[in-house]
């Protein structure tokens, strides 16, 4: 195809070709200044034969030419070079100079400063991600937002909630023994107002620095609102300075580090006097000396140990809001000598429904349970008791058959969370099948009142344990086109393992077009859901 009168191709130059061709071309181009002729010149350049003595001076005088033209080029060529590295070095000027002014026409520069501040807070680097560090990383928010701009700086100083964490965590897995500056940190106390404080010390290192870093925040406990600590007896005997110095302190969560840890001590007693604490969780407290704590205040309790410890706590907690109370797999449970009233309990998660057997909750919605072989008459003896009206029950590692029993169990119960962790994969599918209502009479239809469906699948690591997700899928478009049934959101909780395929996704997003509510979490997002359902803290 010939090509078009618009067309943007370099016309050909004389010199372009064969080499032979630019030989030629030149030659007819110093031809009219030697006397060779060009027929002469050809069977030489194309032939070992020696020229004449004649013939010998005549090319000389063209290669003395073909040098002058060289010179000649040589110098035109250094003036375009230069004017070319002068346009190019003002081209880039002018690259710099455009993007900078465009830069005072940004909308940042126009945005209200208020939402500066909640941009700059979602920016904050998790928890785990801090810790992981093992330092206070400048290249991280909120520290790198004062470096942009004087008003990004004005901004960050000016917002004490995005100082408030400080992560201090010895205890990390890394060669490199982590390091806190104490000058990074006063600065940072400077800006704060309340303080978020997670410390985690390890005996295996220096102590000096973990004990002055502690003892530098402990000067400003008095704007603790949240501690997360590790005890260890290198901390263990700095606690009781802490005593009546936390007026503030809403949130606390212990962990011994190690059980020796705990010998030198009766009881860490500073945190019992605190006004403000409402929300208490700690590990195994059957390998530890007791932390103290204001009971009668408390509307979070998250306990791991023996039921008898629970017992006499929950007790001393009319208030309680939410709790997760986890139980030894070989707990001994002592005979019914009362029933514990909690009378504003809302949201429980139990890993032993025979706990139930001691408790009264009338206000629960919320309820986890997990893997039970026989649950359902103690679960049916709390409802009788409590008169309860459960609204979401979450069962964690269930099998089908007593799953279904629990739902029949109350007609209260409209959400139904599924989490799996070890069970096989044909126990989810079983039970995705009996909720499945496609040609099933409407007075037997399964929970036809629940209108929320969210299943959490975690840990998978094999064929086995996959989630059937066209099982899944059944359920749900029977249950969405059933007139029979409420559904009207379904959740999809993934943290690990395998997702669902193409088909899957866009079957799901085409429900989500026809009005059904539809939730899909992966990841951190889904580890971190998966925890609210359990009950767990979610600020730690």
């Amino acid at each position: 195809m010939d090509p078009s009168p618009s067309s943007t191709a370099c016309p050909a130059t004389p010199y372009e070709g064969s080499s032979q061709a630019q030989v030629n071309v030149v030659f007819r181009s110093l031809e009219g200044s030697s006397a060779l002729s060009f027929e002469t010149y050809h069977p030489l350049l194309n032939s070992n034969d020696a020229p004449t003595d004649s013939e010998s001076s005549l090319i000389r005088s063209i290669l003395v030419n073909a040098d002058k033209r060289l010179q000649l080029l040589d110098h035109e060529l250094s003036k375009l070079e230069e004017n070319l590295q002068q346009m190019k070095a003002e081209r880039a000027a002018l690259l710099t100079f455009r993007a900078r002014t465009r830069t005072i026409l940004s909308p940042l520069r126009r945005m209200p400063t208020e939402l500066l501040r909640e941009i700059f807070s979602w920016a904050l680097p998790s928890i785990s991600d801090m810790a992981k560090s093992g330092r206070v990383d400048t290249g991280l928010s909120p520290w790198v937002s004062t470096y942009i701009s004087s008003r990004w700086r004005a901004i960050s100083l000016s917002t004490p909630s995005l100082w408030s964490l400080f992560i201090t965590d010895y205890d990390i897995n890394d060669p490199t023994p982590p390091y806190y500056s104490p000058s990074l940190i006063e600065t940072q106390l400077q800006r704060a107002r309340s303080m978020k404080v997670h410390f985690y010390p390890n005996q295996t290192v220096d102590p000096k620095p973990q004990v002055e870093i502690f003892q530098l925040l402990a000067r400003h406990s008095d704007r603790w609102e949240d501690l997360s600590i590790g005890l260890t007896s290198l901390i263990v005997p700095l606690l009781p300075s802490l005593r009546a110095r936390l007026p503030s302190l809403r949130r606390l969560w212990v962990q011994w580090l190690r059980p020796s840890s705990s010998l030198s001590v009766q009881s860490i007693n500073c945190f019992h006097i605190a006004p403000s604490l409402v929300d208490f969780g700690a590990t195994d407290v059957s390998l530890f000396r007791p932390v103290l704590f204001p009971a009668h205040q408390l509307t979070r309790y998250d306990l791991n140990g023996p039921w008898e410890h629970h017992w006499e706590i929950l007790r001393q907690i009319p208030a309680l809001v939410e709790a997760r109370i986890i139980t030894g797999a070989d707990e001994i449970w002592p005979e019914i000598d009362g029933i514990i009233n909690l009378l504003h309990l809302r949201r429980l998660s139990i890993c032993a429904v025979t706990a139930l057997s001691y408790l009264r909750a009338p206000l629960l919605e919320e309820l986890t349970l997990f893997e039970d072989e026989d649950p359902v008459s103690v679960f049916r003896s709390f409802l009788d008791r409590s008169s309860c009206s459960i609204k979401r029950l979450c069962v964690e590692d269930y099998r089908a058959l007593p799953t279904l029993q629990l739902l029949n169990c109350s007609s209260s119960i409209t959400e139904l969370v599924i989490v799996n962790h070890r069970e096989p994969a044909e126990e989810v599918q079983a039970l995705m099948e009996a909720l499945t209502v496609f040609n099933v009479p409407r007075d037997k239809v399964i929970a036809p009142h629940l209108s929320l469906v969210y299943v959490g699948w975690e840990g998978a690591e094999d064929d086995d344990s996959e989630l059937d997700y066209e099982a899944l899928l059944q359920m749900v478009q029977s249950r969405w086109k059933s007139e029979s049934c409420s559904l009207e959101k379904i959740g999809l909780v993934i943290p690990d393992g395998p997702r669902p395929d193409s088909v899957i996704l866009d079957t799901l997003n085409r429900l989500r077009e026809d009005g059904l509510d539809v939730m899909l979490l992966e990841g951190m997002a889904a580890s971190f859901e998966i925890r609210i359902w359990d009950c767990e803290e979610t600020w730690n």
